[in-house]
C-alpha cells in the first residue's frame, strides 16, 4: 500500500511547531530566548544609567553604551536559548527512553546517499542534493532542503576526507557541484 501526491516546500511549516513541541516544549525556548535577549540588553543599560548618574559621566556615552548592550543582548540571548532548548530536547528524549548519542554512518552509493543513525536510515537520491557546504566542523549536504551534517572528525585523515568528498561530488549534478565551491576546492587541494 502506498500514497502519492505533491507537496510544496514549506507548506507544513506552520504546523511544525506542534510536532517539535513534543520534544522541545515549544514555544518555551523562543520565549526564553526573547527574555534572555531583553534582559541581556536591559541590565547593562540599567547598570550604565546608575553608573552615569553616580559619576556624572557625559551624556554622549549613551550611544556606545546602547550599541554595546544591544550587541551583548543579541549574542547572549540566542546562546542562552540554544543551551536551554538543547537541554529540554535531551531531557525529553531521555524521558522517552531514547539515547542522546547514537552511532552514525554515511554511505555513498551509485544512486543514493545513505545516512544511518542507530535504528533509522535516510536516503537521498543524487539529483535531490543541491549543495555541499563546509561550516565549522561539519560538511552539510542539502537534499531537498534537508540538512545532513557530516562531522569532519569522522574522517581518519585529510586525505580520507578529500577522497570521500571527491566521490560525493562526482555523483552530484553539475549545478549542485557549482553551488558546492567549498567542497570542490577542498577536494581538489
Amino acid at each position: 500500500m502506498q500514497i502519492t501526491g505533491e507537496m510544496q516546500i514549506g507548506e507544513a511549516a506552520r504546523y511544525a511547531g506542534r510536532a517539535s513541541s513534543r520534544l522541545s516544549g515549544h514555544p518555551r525556548p523562543l520565549i526564553v530566548a526573547n527574555l534572555a535577549a531583553a534582559l541581556a540588553t536591559l541590565v547593562p543599560i540599567i547598570l550604565f544609567s546608575i553608573w552615569q548618574s553616580a559619576v556624572d559621566a557625559p551624556a554622549w556615552l549613551w550611544a556606545p553604551a546602547i550599541l554595546l548592550a544591544m550587541a551583548f543582548g543579541l549574542w547572549a540571548g540566542p546562546a542562552a536559548c540554544r543551551g536551554y532548548a538543547v537541554g529540554v530536547f535531551r531531557k525529553n528524549l531521555a524521558h522517552r527512553g531514547l539515547p542522546d548519542r547514537f552511532p552514525c554512518r554515511f554511505d555513498i552509493a551509485d544512486d543514493v546517499f545513505v545516512h544511518t543513525t542507530g535504528r533509522m536510515t535516510m536516503r537521498a537520491e543524487w539529483p535531490s542534493v543541491s549543495d555541499v557546504v563546509q561550516t565549522g566542523p561539519y560538511w552539510i549536504l542539502l537534499a531537498e532542503g534537508y540538512p545532513f551534517f557530516l562531522p569532519r572528525r569522522f574522517f581518519e585523515s585529510p586525505a580520507a576526507e578529500k577522497a570521500f568528498l571527491g566521490a560525493l561530488l562526482a555523483r552530484l549534478t553539475p549545478e549542485a557541484r557549482a553551488r558546492s565551491a567549498d567542497a570542490v576546492k577542498f577536494a581538489a587541494d
